[in-house]
């Protein structure tokens, strides 16, 4: 999405809250968001208005290719690269692109910088282990595959917010890769004291439901606690709930919801759960995690990777049973004054020192040693 439809839409995946702290970063001196466009579309040259618009630090441009790609039409490819040039030339008032950094998330923007020949430093930038994911959000195996071995070969560096593909790009010639985590924007969030709460309390999961989501295991928490209520939000992705699940009279499901909802949502809850299943490959960052605590909610989750209570500063409960997550819980709200207190303190240490903005900073200390080496 351009800059400027995200700046109304809402900062929501990690690529579009990493581009916000790049472009709130004062070591960076101007990001550039570049958007495939059709031919059709080059009226969107024109949303950026004036000289001193582009000028901003951080700017949209949309770029279309010229000619269709074809064998039958000589040079198409290179008359498009430079045409490409000349459009964010035109629109940003760039030219010497070779000093640039190339960001690129996920395979997608690769293929994109390379249709348009963006000169500079690539950096290839993903959050999941996309090679294993079966939910297939990157493309299928063999195309994923390719992708990540030419940025393998190609990319001055690899960040992930998984250790997992990090090991794959290592074992694969990768130069250098990098752990660059996920975070929270604190400024979404308020948290609130949330004891002496509502009972029953109100269990919540804000995300999207994907083959990630242990169904089955739900279903058993849910029915654990019939007396509790239990909210699920977020947009379906090449899954059907169980009908079963479906049926429990103390579920409801709200289908997705928009980011500027989910703070107001998560005020409503008294403890929030993660019910992911364990894979090898399934190492996630996950950003609600974050989000959760950041709205002082006590987070229930399973173990879905062996690094979690130690990336988490042993803030959640890990349990990887129904009757386990349900205890949890209970234990949750039978907290003491002074418990919670202590917990409160060691989520505030935590938290500000993974926001986005500390993020931006670890990626320019990243591309900084990347310049000198």
């Amino acid at each position: 999405m351009p800059w400027l439809d995200l700046r109304r839409y809402g900062f929501r995946r990690r690529n579009t809250c990493l581009l916000k702290g790049l472009a709130e970063d004062a070591a960076v001196g101007r990001v550039i968001v570049v958007t495939s466009i059709l031919r059709s579309q080059l009226w969107m040259w024109f949303r950026g208005g004036s000289k001193a618009s582009r000028r901003a630090k951080t700017r949209d441009v949309f770029v279309c290719a010229l000619l269709p790609e074809r064998r039958w039409i000589p040079a198409s490819a290179g008359i498009n690269r430079l045409f490409a040039r000349l459009q964010i030339g035109l629109q940003s008032g760039e030219w010497a692109l070779s000093e640039c950094v190339v960001w690129c998330y996920w395979p997608a923007a690769v293929d994109t910088a390379r249709k348009f020949g963006l000169k500079g430093s690539l950096v290839f930038d993903v959050d999941h282990n996309i090679l294993n994911d079966e939910n297939r959000s990157a493309g299928d195996a063999d195309y994923v595959l390719r992708q990540l071995r030419a940025c393998a070969a190609d990319a001055k560096l690899v960040v992930a917010a998984s250790r997992s593909i990090l090991h794959w790009f290592r074992q694969n010639g990768a130069r250098r890769v990098a752990l660059l985590r996920n975070a929270v924007d604190l400024s979404r969030f308020d948290a609130i004291d949330r004891a002496g709460k509502r009972r029953p309390p109100r269990i919540g999961y804000v995300g999207t439901l994907s083959s990630w989501i242990d169904f089955q295991l739900f279903r058993e928490l849910v029915s654990l606690r019939p007396n509790w209520s239990f909210v699920v939000a977020g947009p379906l992705y090449r899954v059907t709930i169980p009908d079963a699940l479906l049926r429990m009279p103390n579920i409801e499901f709200l289908g997705d919801v928009t980011p500027d909802r989910v703070p107001g949502l998560l005020r409503t809850f008294d403890a929030a759960v993660v019910l992911y299943r364990r894979e090898p490959w399934l190492d996630l960052d996950s950003m609600k995690l974050y989000e959760y605590l950041a709205a002082g909610l006590p987070v229930v989750t399973t173990p879905f990777h062996e690094r979690l209570d130690e990336d988490f500063d042993r803030l959640l409960a890990i349990a990887s049973t129904a009757p386990g997550l349900a205890r949890a819980l209970d234990d949750a709200f039978a907290q003491s004054e002074s418990a919670r207190a202590l917990w409160h303190a060691r989520r505030v240490r935590f938290l500000t020192t993974n926001t986005w903005g500390c993020r931006a900073k670890e990626a320019v200390a990243m591309l900084k040693a990347l310049e000198a080496s």
